[in-house]
């Protein structure tokens, strides 16, 4: 069952990459290169072992980015500078936020990898789907413990990464180190989505893992 779960995540994020082939125009093999020699470089380090503790935070979404969207962000266009210098605060913001986190975790399950993916910067020619796609590879090959940090239910990224965690059977922790079920992440995932569909921001890959998890549908969502 486990493995079953695991292959219908593999197969979202490969349906999410065929979508963006599809409205961008042919992708290269350069993108799955640089993940081989990420992933190559990080084997050097953990040495294949499975014993990774990987921090999942919103970096480009997650509540903060929900609260500028609301109240300012949907009145900009996204090729106007403003849009982009104040995105560009959100995501830094996002970075800062986690530093505690990170902090916490280094000090709370010491002698154990943490893999913190804000440390990754923008990397040429990548979109969502490839960052999403390499991270959950990350969390397949080396991690046996996920942390999610606080609002980690906005974010599509965050969201694949429970469902990969899930899957996997890995040892999942929220933001006080405290374990989270499965139940209480489907249940925080279904309320983000009802929010985020109420302030136009869609919600519909959280939607789609909260069927991957066995959840109809959330609180809120209307057929």
């Amino acid at each position: 069952m486990v493995a079953m779960a695991g292959d219908r995540v593999g197969e979202l994020l490969a349906e999410l990459s065929d979508r963006w082939a599809a409205s961008t125009g042919p992708r290269h093999g350069a993108g799955a290169q640089v993940a081989d020699s990420l992933i190559e470089a990080m084997d050097a380090v953990l040495h294949d072992h499975r014993d990774a503790v990987y921090v999942s935070t919103p970096i480009t979404t997650g509540p903060q980015f929900v609260t500028w969207w609301q109240n300012r962000g949907h009145r900009l266009a996204k090729e106007d500078p403003e849009y982009q210098a104040e995105f560009g605060q959100v995501v830094a913001d996002n970075i800062a936020a986690v530093r505690p986190l990170i902090e916490r975790v280094e000090r709370g399950l010491a002698g154990r990898p943490v893999i913190d993916p804000t440390r990754l910067g923008p990397i040429a020619g990548w979109q969502q789907p490839d960052y999403h796609a390499f991270w959950v590879r990350v969390i397949h090959r080396f991690a046996r413990t996920v942390v999610f940090a606080e609002g980690w239910e906005y974010s599509s990224g965050c969201s694949l990464e429970f469902a990969a965690a899930m899957a996997d059977g890995l040892q999942t922790l929220d933001a006080e180190l405290r374990p989270l079920s499965r139940q209480a992440g489907q249940a925080r995932l279904a309320a983000a989505t009802a929010e985020l569909e109420r302030a136009g921001l869609g919600g519909s890959l959280q939607h789609r893992v909260l069927g991957e998890l066995g959840v109809a549908d959330p609180p809120g969502k209307r057929p």
